[in-house]
């Protein structure tokens, strides 16, 4: 996939997952300076208002116009900023991708970050054509680790992930695709 057409929204009837737009970047900033954020994803620290705006207007809509990966925001149904979920590595020989996400303070065990993180999976595999979601957790992050467990992923183990630029110890969790014919 390359260069699909307009990026889709996406919904479960609760969350929606959607294209990032620029009027979104004060609630990005303000989320991003969360320190569980900034300890357990890969944003930039500090996180200033630029990064949030480059973000927004042009890291998310490059992933999905290149056919990169795919980054969303997810909101309620008031619109409301909740989280960020995406494809953030792409493995197309592998036929496989990784998913991260971060979750706004405010919005925290409510079932965001899992349920989104299943919709999310259960789309991409028809879009990218893949067959297998990773997603990885640090070894100290209990609450990512339920996550996964939630969204129907298994842990297989550990593995070294690149985090900040130094290799880091992680665990691996997985989720199988159901694969039709191709």
């Amino acid at each position: 996939m390359t260069n699909p057409g307009v990026q889709p929204v996406l919904t479960d009837g609760t969350l929606t997952l959607r294209p990032w737009r620029a009027d979104d970047a004060d609630a990005v900033h303000r989320a991003c300076q969360d320190p569980d954020i900034q300890r357990w994803t890969q944003v930039p620290v500090p996180y200033t208002r630029a990064d949030a705006d480059g973000f927004v207007t042009e890291l998310a809509p490059a992933a999905w116009r290149d056919g990169t990966g795919v980054i969303f925001a997810v909101v309620d149904g008031s619109d409301a900023l909740l989280a960020s979920i995406g494809v953030v590595d792409l493995d197309r020989p592998n036929r496989s991708c990784e998913i991260g996400y971060w979750v706004a303070p405010d919005a925290r065990r409510r079932g965001v970050a899992s349920g989104a993180t299943a919709l999310l999976s259960a789309w991409v595999g028809e879009v990218f054509d893949i067959d297998r979601v990773e997603l990885c957790t640090a070894v100290d992050n209990r609450g990512s680790q339920a996550v996964a467990a939630r969204a129907g992923f298994r842990l297989v183990g550990e593995t070294e992930h690149t985090f900040r630029g130094e290799p880091a110890r992680m665990l691996k969790h997985v989720r199988d695709l159901a694969v039709g014919p191709r």
